[in-house]
């Protein structure tokens, strides 16, 4: 997460972002079933929308919810 959540940083701070430009940021958590407790991933898409009305696709990726050192899913 904190890669993208780094690209949300460096695109607030670049000069192109104007005073009434803004980033919608959204993280998901995203669930085996509805009984569920534990996502098993997170969905996460960042879009710069501009004053003009346009808007810009930042990123858009689903990250599991795994255990870095052994790579075990840890949803339920």
């Amino acid at each position: 997460m904190r890669t993208h959540e780094r690209e949300v940083q460096t695109a607030v701070a670049d000069s192109s972002m104007g005073p009434d430009d803004a980033i919608f940021y959204e993280v998901t958590p995203d669930y085996v079933n509805d009984t569920s407790t534990i996502p098993w991933g997170v969905s996460m898409q960042a879009t710069i929308e501009r004053s003009d009305g346009t808007r810009q696709l930042l990123f858009s990726a689903v990250l599991p919810n795994d255990q870095a050192s052994s790579g075990l899913n840890l949803g339920n």
